[in-house]
Parts: structure tokens; C-alpha cells; sequence
């Protein structure tokens, strides 16, 4: 699900990795599969699709769970970028604009399915902005062989909200590493953008994922990422 404020990396405890060597550990690195970037406010009882941030959406100073995001992927998780409200009232979709966007092969309850499995998501706190994120034609929550020659294309359409900039950020020494940090940076000023960019070299078990910069102050997307594997598939 989410982080819990009182504890930034409660996910199971900083020994909980999946690539640890117990049992358990390797079979949740398929079982979970997302983890919500955006979260709250859950007892909004009116709409504000606004999306003014409060202290349900991290306080002042980070509204988003982007530090831990990085933090579990660099523990070796495989997770996807979710958003949500963690809705407590009956005004769902109606209260906030964050979004999970997801890009569905068939518009079917196992179509969404697939796709969220499959990690081909994304996380929004804009309610209609699209996020289409690859590497070398691997869509977003897949993974491409290790190596150079790595292109990442980005495209983004936002109907009503011009985007400011996109961002690539890139884990390029692997699991346990030095966290993602960003690699690539590219200004828009337009409500569409398509953009490519070569990525840097980057060891199995790294990855890359593409932000979205619609307002400094409240409003992002985020790709879920795209790995980079070895000899053995992982």
C-alpha cells in the first residue's frame, strides 16, 4: 500500500528485502507489485479536486512518498507507481485528483488486472494527465538486458494543465547502491511532449523511471520503472 507517516520505511524493516535470502523474501518480489507515491486525504468529505495539498499529503515541505519509493526500489523491490486517496467516505474519484493511471491492453477487470501486475502504471496527482514511459521499446514495469545503447522515450498529454519539465532518474550501480538519482532533465511549457534520451550504463538489478513536473509546488507523475537484468533474467 503506502508508507505510514510515523515511520517513512515501514515496509516490513529495512531487512526485509527481497532479494535477502529467505524463502519468504523471494517470493514476495512477485507478489508485491505497487506502492502508492500519493496518499490521502482519506476523510475528505467534499470534493477538492483542486488537489490543494494539506497535511494529509505529506505535510509542507514533500507531499509525496517519492524518497521511499527510491528507498524500496534500491532494497531490490519490484513495485510500480500507484496513487491514491486511502478513501474513507463515499466521494470516490470525486474528492481529490490523484490518480492511478493504468495502461490496460483490454478495458476488462482482466485487462486492468494484467496491467497492474504487469506494473504498467502510474502514479498523478492530476486527474486526466497521461504517462506513457519505455526503454528500447520495453514498456514501463518491464526490463531490458544490461548494457549501452539504452534510449528512454517519454510521452506525456495533458488536455488543460501545461507540463513544466520531464525527468528521468536512474539507479546505475544496482541493489544496495547509491540510491536513483536524476540523470536527465528536459523543460516542456506545453500541454504535450514527447521526448527521448540516451541513459546512461547501468548494472543488473538497476532501473530507470520518467517524472512528471506540472507545478513545483504540488503536482507530479511518476513512471513506474523499468529494470535492467542480468545473465539469470532478474
Amino acid at each position: 500500500n503506502h508508507p505510514h507517516p510515523s515511520n517513512r520505511l515501514e515496509f516490513g524493516g529495512v531487512g526485509f528485502s527481497p532479494v535477502a535470502s529467505s524463502q519468504a523474501s523471494v517470493v514476495a518480489l512477485d507478489k508485491v507489485t505497487g506502492m502508492a507515491l500519493l496518499n490521502g486525504p482519506g476523510k475528505y468529505a467534499v470534493p477538492d479536486m483542486k488537489g490543494e495539498p494539506d497535511e494529509w499529503d505529506r505535510g509542507v515541505n514533500r507531499l509525496n512518498y517519492e524518497f521511499e519509493y527510491i528507498e524500496f526500489l534500491n532494497r531490490g523491490w519490484r513495485i510500480g507507481a500507484l496513487g491514491d486517496q486511502d478513501n474513507h467516505v463515499k466521494n470516490w474519484g470525486l474528492a481529490v485528483p490523484t490518480r492511478t493511471g493504468v495502461w490496460a491492453k483490454k478495458l476488462t477487470r482482466e485487462g486492468i488486472t494484467d496491467a497492474m501486475q504487469s506494473r504498467r502504471t502510474f502514479a498523478t496527482f492530476d486527474h486526466n494527465v497521461q504517462l506513457w514511459f519505455e526503454v528500447n521499446g520495453v514498456d514501463m514495469g518491464g526490463s531490458v538486458p544490461s548494457g549501452t545503447g539504452l534510449t528512454a522515450t517519454v510521452n506525456v498529454v495533458d488536455p488543460d494543465t501545461p507540463i513544466k519539465r520531464l525527468e528521468i532518474f536512474a539507479d546505475v550501480d544496482g541493489v544496495g547502491g547509491k540510491p536513483a538519482e536524476i540523470v536527465a532533465r528536459q523543460q516542456v511549457r506545453s500541454r504535450n511532449a514527447a521526448w527521448k534520451v540516451k541513459l546512461p550504463t547501468t548494472k543488473p538489478g538497476g532501473y530507470f523511471f520518467a517524472k512528471v513536473v506540472l507545478d513545483d509546488r504540488k503536482a507530479w507523475a511518476w513512471s513506474s520503472p523499468i529494470w535492467v537484468r542480468g545473465t539469470k533474467g532478474r
